[in-house]
């Protein structure tokens, strides 16, 4: 079983989402799990409606998860089906308190709620807590094992809900979709994580002139790096953090881009995290 997460950034639109699904068929046997960013559309939709967030992410889901998994079949002329995907979080996580995830487009003024980031202009944050556990992980296995059909899931993170002695409830936040990927590939016992992103690889100091490419990496030496602040938060460090995760549990995790991914899958390209390198 295999997971495979694809960028908010590189589904933006019909020819984006249609092109990931190409990809993904191309190089996996289905059935397979597909997991999902949403921070472009997200900041859009709440920007015009102003719903909540967690309901933003609700309609991210349908809305990104319904055409890609339209294409995924069309692709791989099997099933391929959306889960409306929660992910449970701690009413107490210290994100609550330090918003840092991004979420809409760039834009070249300052507003409220916003972050610099260099080069790039200012972005809106919001809390991103830690995701404990994929509410529908059981039945995303059971779909995938016992229906052969391929999972489009965990869009944007999943929806953020917490416990309460009601049942489970909705909060404003967005779980990064990376770290709920790993969460759920850990829950389904999957032996690989790919994690698609712009650049063909990992980088050491990205944009700065002494990058340097990263082949491999352990996950001691990634939580190393990752301490040492070698990677830009709230962008690539959250795949580095859930690449380790993942490895930690003696699985391998892929971090690249579609034109790299074949490569990678080989060894050639791309940054992989394991257990030995």
């Amino acid at each position: 079983m295999k997971v495979i997460a694809v960028g908010g950034n590189y589904i933006k639109g019909k020819e984006e989402i249609a092109r990931a699904a190409e990809t993904i068929a191309r190089h996996f046997k289905s059935p397979f799990i597909v997991t999902h960013g949403n921070g472009p559309q997200a900041g859009e939709l709440q920007e015009k409606t102003g719903l909540p967030l967690d309901e933003v992410v609700a309609l991210t889901q349908a809305s990104i998860g319904y055409p890609l998994a339209q294409e995924i079949e069309r692709r791989t002329r099997k099933s391929a089906v959306v889960v409306l995907t929660r992910s449970l979080v701690s009413e107490r996580d210290p994100a609550f308190k330090s918003p840092s995830k991004p979420v809409g487009e760039y834009k070249r003024k300052r507003f409220p709620g916003a972050k610099y980031f260099p080069g790039r202009g200012w972005r809106r944050v919001v809390p991103s807590p830690q995701p404990l556990r994929i509410v529908e992980a059981g039945v995303i296995k059971e779909i995938v094992k016992k229906a052969g059909a391929s999972v489009v899931c965990c869009g944007g993170g999943g929806i953020p809900v917490t416990r309460t002695r009601g049942g489970l409830k909705g909060v404003q936040a967005v779980v990064d979709k990376d770290l709920a990927s790993a969460v759920l590939a850990r829950q389904l016992g999957a032996r690989e994580l790919v994690i698609l992103m712009q650049e063909p690889c990992v980088y050491r100091d990205y944009g700065k002139r002494a990058q340097e490419r990263i082949p491999c990496m352990t996950p001691a030496s990634a939580l190393r790096m990752l301490r040492q602040g070698a990677f830009e938060q709230g962008t690539i460090a959250p795949k580095i953090l859930a690449a380790a995760r993942f490895a930690r549990t003696g699985g391998r995790a892929i971090i690249t881009n579609s034109e790299s991914l074949g490569r990678a899958l080989k060894g050639e390209e791309g940054t992989c995290v394991q257990n030995t390198c």
